[in-house]
């Protein structure tokens, strides 16, 4: 079983109105994209995300050293760990693949070592490794990046051209996708222990 997560962050959007070439477009991907969206099921690929709200614990981290550290891709990162270590048959070994993130590669594969008591009924490892590779070097990533964007889309604005365009995604994707969201009291709790 293999799986791909993405992570939702910031806000994106129309600079200007969509023209009328705009929705003309949106009109002739829309088959595509239907077309598309039921692909990595067919590969074996199970959607998981993870998500964290940066205001639920930014006041743990204000003028710390550690504040660059508590990223919200690095905070999100653990919960997506342990989502995939919860919906995986326990007997799989899990191997991560992300796209290059050199700020929090090192942090990333730290976490690991913290997660190396979870072990298969024989004994090995469940997450063997993350890696990270350069975003066009292989396929891996992709099925993710287009969820996230669909993602952050619909959180951006539900109703404007670029949400529409990735209903085939949402409808298909989003319906299946198995989230990580922490609330504001297991963030705080989590970080607590380890913030100065």
């Amino acid at each position: 079983m293999g799986e791909f997560g993405g992570r939702v962050e910031g806000r994106f959007g129309y600079q200007e109105s969509p023209t009328h070439a705009d929705f003309a477009m949106a009109e002739r991907l829309q088959p595509l994209l239907s077309r598309l969206a039921p692909l990595p099921y067919q590969c074996g690929l199970n959607p998981l995300f993870a998500t964290v709200c940066v205001s639920d614990y930014a006041d743990l981290i204000v003028g710390g050293p550690r504040a660059k550290l508590y990223k919200s891709y690095l905070v999100a990162l653990m919960p997506l760990l342990l989502l995939a270590l919860k919906e995986t048959p326990q007997n799989e070994q899990l191997k991560f693949v992300f796209d290059r993130q050199c700020h929090y590669e090192p942090f990333a594969k730290e976490m690991i070592h913290i997660l190396d008591r979870y072990k298969t009924p024989s004994g090995k490892t469940r997450i063997t490794s993350i890696e990270f590779t350069a975003h066009d070097s292989n396929m891996l990533t992709q099925p993710a990046d287009y969820l996230a964007y669909a993602i952050a889309q619909v959180y951006a604005d539900p109703h404007s051209l670029r949400s529409n365009l990735c209903a085939p995604i949402m409808q298909y994707d989003f319906l299946k996708a198995i989230p990580a969201i922490p609330s504001r009291e297991q963030v705080r709790e989590a970080l607590s222990w380890t913030v100065e």
